[in-house]
């Protein structure tokens, strides 16, 4: 009986410390972007998030503990996966917890059809090799053209959907998988 004890904890530890090298999860995509920009003397300590908008306080945290998708600690981006009026509802942790925050003066929320052109993007290293190929256009169906090496910086051009037209070299990406994830980073 003891050695199977020990056996256990050993084996406990061993799948413990397996999970603890695994990588972070990529983020979600959601909706849009929200730009938590701090106004002219306006800094907050700390931001109330809710259950529903305006309705049980799940957590007060700061912006720059929220999961951010690019950005600084003056300006970090986050991703909003639904949007209620002046509400946006965001990732609370990389566990995928969520909340809603009032947005306050200032902040900008934008979709990404609005918010991606005309970035500079960076493809994200570790993804299934599909998710590197350019197409002629957008659409899994679509012929190919070359792939494109990992940490290549884009222009994105143009939004259709889970696809963005890029610049040099031209054609279509697929910026987000079929379960919402982002595939490629914000610079």
């Amino acid at each position: 009986m003891r050695a199977f004890l020990i056996s256990a904890l050993l084996m406990a530890g061993a799948a413990s410390a397996a999970l603890a090298a695994l990588p972070a999860p990529r983020p979600y995509s959601g909706c849009g972007v929200l730009i938590l920009r701090q106004g002219a003397g306006w800094q907050p300590e700390s931001l109330p998030l809710y259950r529903e908008p305006g309705v049980q306080r799940v957590t007060e945290t700061t912006p720059q503990a929220l999961p951010r998708l690019a950005g600084d600690d003056t300006e970090p981006l986050v991703a909003a996966s639904e949007r209620r009026g002046g509400w946006v509802r965001v990732a609370l942790d990389e566990a995928g917890r969520q909340g809603w925050l009032e947005k306050a003066r200032g902040w900008e929320y934008r979709e990404w059809r609005d918010f991606l052109p005309g970035r500079t993007v960076r493809l994200l290293p570790g993804l299934k090799k599909e998710w590197y190929q350019l197409r002629l256009a957008p659409g899994g169906e679509a012929s190919p053209a070359p792939p494109l090496s990992r940490d290549r910086e884009l222009k994105v051009l143009e939004v259709a959907k889970e696809w963005v037209r890029v610049e040099a070299p031209a054609g279509w990406l697929r910026w987000r998988d079929p379960d919402g994830r982002l595939t490629v980073s914000l610079k």
